[in-house]
């Protein structure tokens, strides 16, 4: 029975999707444009070419010894063993959906191990500097921007500095999935040193055109799915309602849905608290583009989101906390 009502329910809103591409073809165009802009300007310049890099370093079986250079600057406040401080740095400074690729990436070569891999995955996926810098910041006219890097970046690292002391975690942090000396890549057939690492290049540059094909085209998807909100406050009366409507709410569905194109139609409103809550916690594209990353591993898309969750309600309050002062 419930199956039967998903399959009714998702035929709906597909025949209703169908239906407003070509009754506002014009609008929809506008919005999978827009969509398709802001990956191409915004998302392929910061986060491309790290995900070559980050895919090569994996491959090649080097992100060990590049976590080895992290640990005396990580290694006292988080778990160093394997490749762990590698998946923490690139999360953090290459940004989403760097943090889920390189966890699962690490996983697929058992350089670490399943729990390791939802630690990480907890607070290592979050929105880039580049991300940020380059056009959150400017979109909000944001000032203080030392306190938007302490709200967006010291709240996911003190959130995962505190995880790693709970109980479903602290005992396998400290395993190891595989001997260190078995860290290095397999290859088909026997291969000089060069050629393997121009294999592992290969490889890293293949996913990457992949994984930033799927990336825009769920930009692109849900983008266009933002015309139920624009129809939504046409079909509302002009009146008090509809005031309310675009001023609270158009913009945060916008963003529920995808994040990017969601935060120009936030910033006209100037609602910076819902930003930060959405940067931290990401729309459903975002959503959609871990689980993509997360398809062939076992992690649990549900306890990630657990985790986001939780860490958008802590930067919330010390948002909150902050504006006393």
């Amino acid at each position: 029975m419930k199956n039967k009502i998903k399959k009714e329910l998702m035929l709906l809103l597909l025949v209703s999707f169908f239906a407003n591409l070509l009754l506002f073809s014009r609008q929809s165009m506008e919005l999978a444009s827009k969509g398709l802009l802001i990956w191409y300007q915004n998302m392929i310049p910061s986060l491309f070419p790290f995900m070559v890099f980050s895919g090569y370093l994996v491959k090649s079986g080097l992100a060990g010894h590049f976590s080895r250079l992290l640990k005396p600057f990580l290694g006292c406040f988080f778990p160093s063993d394997g490749s762990m401080l590698y998946a923490l740095f690139m999360g953090f400074f290459c940004g989403f959906p760097m943090g889920a690729k390189v966890v699962a990436d690490l996983l697929e070569s058992r350089q670490i191990n399943e729990k390791q891999g939802e630690y990480l995955l907890a607070f290592c996926n979050n929105i880039g500097p580049l991300y940020l810098l380059g056009y959150v910041i400017p979109l909000f006219g944001w000032n203080h921007i030392s306190t938007v890097f302490l709200l967006f970046y010291g709240v996911p690292l003190a959130y995962g500095f505190c995880l790693q002391f709970s109980g479903s975690y602290k005992k396998e942090l400290k395993e190891r999935a595989i001997p260190r000396e078995e860290y290095a890549p397999s290859f088909p057939g026997p291969m000089e040193v060069h050629g393997s690492y121009l294999f592992s290049f290969q490889i890293s540059l293949e996913k990457a055109i992949e994984q930033m094909t799927l990336l825009g085209g769920c930009m692109v998807f849900f983008n266009c799915l933002q015309i139920y909100p624009r129809l939504l406050g046409l079909c509302m009366s002009a009146g008090p309602f509809r005031d309310i409507y675009v001023q609270y709410l158009y913009g945060p569905l916008c963003c529920l849905l995808e994040i990017g194109g969601g935060l120009q139609t936030l910033s006209l409103s100037d609602s910076s608290l819902m930003a930060l809550c959405y940067l931290t916690f990401g729309g459903l594209s975002c959503i959609m583009q871990t689980g993509f990353i997360l398809r062939k591993t076992q992690l649990r898309l549900s306890t990630y989101l657990k985790h986001k969750l939780i860490q958008s309600v802590v930067l919330l309050l010390l948002f909150l906390l902050l504006k006393q002062f």
